[in-house]
């Protein structure tokens, strides 16, 4: 049953992932153990069992390096790392007695095959030296109670917790190897199978509880897996602490986040010094956090490399994230100062031809006027056709001018506000249109002119490939303001590159808007909009 515990555990450690060494170790144990159960009959048919012997008790280093590196199979202390080399030593000890030093043929009474490697062949000589086993046991299990003791003492709370079992198995198994090198060694009574029993069972219970503590550790990777499903999403740094403890069962874990000059702080921004038990989470070479852990934790370096891995993924996604909203804020305020230095140019322009060149182009109209009446009264007819000419070419191009300012800057934009205007273009569609404009209050002239120029490219868009009967456009004041064109034509319209609903979909968009199209064939045409209506235009 032990061989098969032993056995058992070997998988475990293949599977949840111990050191490399473990299943190997742990296989080597069971094949060891399982011989030493097999050896008594074997004493008599060959005397190569006897060398044998001395590699049966490999198991006991096996379990040294079981107990002390608990329960990853890691051995990273120094009493520890002692313990496996005394275990290590008298093992091998114990192998360079049974090779050369010990041959049952020599009792005659014994009728055991012959030790073909025996240097010496002397009945008090093997009794002397079969003692050696017990007493080897002996001295492993004082060194595995010292070990277990100061370990025991310097442990926390959470090291205790973790290895309460595995401890009292532990102590159950040097106890009873140590009762058993002092009843050998002053030559008492044989010990009660109790006693035996109880070895065989602490072997076993070791065997279990640590593919038990494996399987733990796998139900703490699951837990990291857990963090790693949540911080997807962006959590704060209180829930980073919360999740952290839970995934390392360690209610004295927390992150430790870096804070450029101020050092390191905690989830509350308070400035802590560092820890001495502590994994850091690296990004490009620079450490931006710490995991402070209980040191018992340091054993599950696998899942702390882990949950670095998550905090690390989690800062990176933050930074880049706050990186390219801080890029796309800097870009909508581009594009809203370009919309805004547009509509100013616009508005300068119309100025422009309003007060100078339509004013010379008046002026210039009747200075010709009052000489087309002077030459009316005089004997030149020819020159009097020629000034009225001139005068109608001047009235013309003021004409011209004055719609190209209107195109420009609607005038009853500035004067009329936006369901005026909105209004006038409805009149100037050719395609019957409705208007109706909602709510309180005057949006922003930047809102105002996106919204008359967006109407304006709607509703010739309509005139010109709708093939509607009918159309309406609707506009609901507030912040945002919301626009909707509809038509009854023959849909299919789409913002495809080029197209007017493209300029009209960047028209919107330069201005932090949204626009949507729905056009299925046959069906119509509904174009929906929501623009900023600020209080002032942004600078």
């Amino acid at each position: 049953m032990v061989g098969i515990g032993f056995a058992l555990a070997a998988i475990a450690a293949r599977r949840w992932g111990a050191s490399k060494s473990m299943p190997w170790l742990l296989v080597f144990a069971a094949l060891t153990w399982t011989f030493g159960t097999m050896s008594d009959g074997l004493g008599r048919e060959s005397g190569w069992w006897v060398p044998l012997a001395g590699f049966q008790m490999g198991y006991v280093v096996v379990v040294v390096v079981t107990v002390v590196g608990y329960p990853t199979g890691r051995v990273t202390s120094w009493p520890g790392r002692i313990a496996v080399a005394a275990a290590a030593f008298l093992y091998l000890s114990n192998i360079v007695v049974h090779l050369f030093f010990v041959d049952p043929a020599a009792d005659r009474a014994c009728l055991c095959a012959e030790n073909p490697l025996a240097l010496v062949s002397d009945v008090d000589l093997n009794y002397r030296v079969a003692w050696w086993p017990a007493q080897w046991h002996g001295l492993v299990a004082i060194v595995l109670l010292v070990t277990v003791a100061v370990r025991w003492i310097r442990g926390t709370q959470p090291w205790k917790s973790i290895n309460l079992l595995m401890t009292v198995a532990v102590l159950g198994l040097a106890i009873a190897w140590l009762y058993l090198a002092i009843t050998e060694f002053i030559g008492g009574s044989r010990p009660s199978p109790v006693l035996f029993y109880l070895v065989t069972l602490s072997h076993l219970a070791i065997a279990v509880i640590y593919a038990a503590g494996l399987f733990q550790l796998t139900q703490t990777r699951a837990r990291v897996a857990d963090v790693m499903i949540a911080a997807r999403d962006g959590i704060d740094r209180t829930t980073w602490d919360r999740l952290t403890r839970q995934a390392l069962d360690d209610r004295s874990a927390q992150v430790l986040w870096r804070s450029g000059s101020r050092g390191l702080v905690d989830a509350d921004g308070a400035v802590t010094p560092r820890p001495a038990s502590a994994f850091a989470v690296t990004s490009d070479r620079e450490e931006v956090a710490l995991i402070a852990h209980d040191p018992a934790t340091a054993a599950k370096r696998d899942l702390l490399a882990s949950l670095a891995e998550s905090i690390r993924l989690t800062s990176e996604n933050d930074r880049l994230a706050g990186e390219l909203e801080r890029s796309l804020a800097q870009v909508r305020e581009s594009r809203q100062r370009l919309v805004g230095a547009a509509d100013d140019t616009r508005r300068r322009i119309e100025r422009d031809l309003h007060d100078g060149a339509q004013q010379l182009l008046l002026t210039a109209a009747l200075s010709v006027e009052n000489a087309s009446r002077r030459a009316a009264s005089s004997d030149d007819p020819e020159l009097a056709r020629m000034l009225a000419t001139a005068t109608e070419q001047l009235v013309l191009a003021r004409r011209e001018l004055r719609e190209l300012a209107r195109g420009i800057t609607p005038a009853v934009l500035n004067h009329g506000g936006l369901d005026a205007a909105l209004e006038e273009l409805a009149l100037r569609c050719p395609v019957p249109t409705s208007v109706t404009v909602v709510g309180d209050g005057r949006p922003s002239e930047l809102a105002e002119t996106t919204v008359y120029f967006s109407v304006a490219e709607g509703l010739t868009n309509i005139a010109k490939h709708s093939g509607a009967t009918s159309a309406s456009v609707e506009v609901q004041l507030g912040h945002p303001l919301h626009l909707t064109i509809t038509d009854d034509g023959i849909g299919g319209a789409t913002a495809a590159a080029g197209g007017g609903l493209a300029g009209l979909a960047d028209r919107i968009e330069a201005v932090g808007g949204e626009l949507t199209v729905w056009s299925p064939v046959g069906r119509g045409t509904i174009i929906r909009a929501s623009v900023p209506s600020l209080e002032h235009e942004p600078a």
